[in-house]
C-alpha cells in the first residue's frame, strides 16, 4: 500500500450511542477532551494533514463497508478509521471496597483505504482502570462511568499511536 506524502483520515465512531453521556455536563466535557486528544495525536503525524470526524450527514443508514468507503471518498479522505468501543465494569470488585470500581474497555479499529477498499490496518486495545468515588461524584454510577471513560481514552490513544506508526512507515506515493 502506498499513500500520498500527506493524507486525510476520516474518523467514524461505530459504538452504540451512550445514554449516560447526557447524564452530566462533566461527561460531555470528558468525552470532548478524550476525542480532542485522540484527533490531535493523529494530526501530529507528519504524514496526516487532516484527521477529522466524518460528518454524520454523509454516513449511510446501512453501514456497509462499501457505503462507508463511498462516504469517506466524498469527504476526500484517503483513509477511513472506524472504531467501536465496549466497556464493562467489575461489579464484584466493589464488594471489597464499595468506593472503588474497575472498568475494562476494548477499542477495536479498522482502517479502510478509500481508493482500493482494502483494509490495511486493524488494531485492538484493551485497558483496565480503577476509579475511586470522590466527593465531587454525585453517586457511584458517575464514578463508574468516569472509570470507563478513562480506560476508553487510553485505548483510543493506543489506537492512534499504532495507526501513526503504520502510516508513517508506508512508502510515499
Amino acid at each position: 500500500m502506498i499513500l500520498p506524502a500527506k493524507c486525510r483520515v476520516a474518523i467514524l465512531n461505530l459504538s452504540p450511542k451512550k445514554s449516560w453521556s447526557y447524564y452530566s455536563s462533566d461527561f460531555v466535557y470528558l468525552d470532548k477532551e478524550m476525542v480532542k486528544g485522540f484527533v490531535a495525536q493523529l494530526n501530529d503525524s507528519p504524514r496526516i494533514y487532516d484527521a477529522s470526524f466524518l460528518p454524520s450527514m454523509l454516513v449511510p443508514k446501512k453501514k456497509t463497508i462499501d457505503g462507508l468507503r463511498a462516504a469517506a471518498a466524498r469527504y476526500q479522505a484517503d483513509l477511513l478509521l472506524t472504531y467501536r468501543s465496549e466497556c464493562e465494569d467489575f461489579q464484584k470488585y466493589n464488594i471489597l471496597n464499595p468506593n472503588q470500581n474497575k472498568a475494562y474497555c476494548t477499542v477495536e479499529a479498522v482502517v479502510i483505504d478509500t481508493r482500493s477498499g482494502i483494509i490495511p490496518f486493524t488494531a485492538i486495545a484493551t485497558n483496565e482502570f480503577t476509579a475511586e468515588k470522590s466527593e465531587q461524584d454525585f453517586n457511584f454510577t458517575e464514578t463508574r462511568k468516569k472509570a470507563e471513560m478513562k480506560a476508553l481514552g487510553t485505548g483510543l490513544g493506543e489506537i492512534s499511536t499504532q495507526l501513526r506508526m503504520f502510516v508513517e512507515g508506508l512508502p510515499l506515493l
